[in-house]
């Protein structure tokens, strides 16, 4: 082994893999320590042994292994040893035998965005994302706009609305987690937690929500298929129009 002393580095060994004799008293008498299980090469080599834990201040033998340098370096206090930050620096060394792996990846955290503040009237074809989160204000049982579907809702239907209907809001309001998904040949409409909603024909997209799995319990009351009279039909559908005599108070 490698006699050292409490200020012995990395750049004072020959090879790559070394075994290290450390003396005692070093937690004290060592010089300084940059990094956390990978600590630059230039950090007193038995005073991080202390700080990762292979050694106490005793002192003894530890496997040192010579590895790249890193963009950065944390700092952190460990069994009475205090080590510092540092950024980017050209070598580096780990401790063979340590049963923590070398370099910890910190936890990510995924990214998310903040909730779409909604109104009652805001619809799926307002959001930006494929998946949103959308703060739903109260009062959408009364207030909010026209709904379609069941479960599955065209996506120019009232997104608060339709999560009172769904079950996953009250009327008090809250958080909704909304996906936009493909259009449907129809939607059935029905009433449901005092929200009744229209059946539709085919429509280009549709939303349904995240989290809505509960079981159908009560079933919803399946509305029957009626074509609404002419002054009620929204025009964005008109194509879906079959009868003359929905036509009679369009203009020409």
């Amino acid at each position: 082994p490698v006699l050292a002393s409490c200020s012995t580095s990395v750049r004072n060994l020959q090879e790559s893999i070394s075994i290290v004799q450390c003396p005692s008293e070093c937690q004290v008498n060592g010089g300084t320590v940059w990094g956390t299980d990978v600590y630059t090469d230039d950090s007193s080599i038995c005073k991080a042994a202390i700080h990762a834990g292979i050694l106490g201040n005793n002192g003894g033998l530890v496997t040192v292994e010579k590895t790249p340098g890193q963009q950065s370096y944390s700092g952190s206090a460990r069994n009475g040893v205090i080590t510092s930050n540092y950024g980017s620096w050209t070598g580096s060394f780990v401790f063979h035998g340590f049963s923590k792996p070398p370099t910890p990846k910190p936890t990510e955290v995924p990214t998310q965005k903040p909730p779409v503040i909604g109104s009652c009237s805001t619809t799926a074809r307002n959001l930006q994302e494929s998946i949103s989160i959308v703060q739903c204000p109260s009062e959408c049982q009364v207030n909010g706009g026209t709904v379609w579907g069941t479960d599955t809702y065209t996506d120019d239907s009232s997104i608060c609305k339709a999560a009172i209907h769904a079950g996953i809001l009250g009327n008090n309001g809250g958080l909704v987690t909304v996906e936009k998904t493909p259009g449907q040949q129809s939607y059935n409409g029905s009433a449901s937690n005092g929200v009744t909603t229209s059946n539709y024909g085919s429509w280009p997209g549709s939303f349904v929500f995240h989290g809505s799995s509960k079981p159908p319990t009560p079933k919803p009351t399946e509305l029957p298929t009626q074509k609404p009279p002419g002054s009620l039909l929204r025009q964005t559908r008109v194509s879906n129009m079959t009868c003359l005599s929905d036509l009679v108070n369009v203009k020409v």
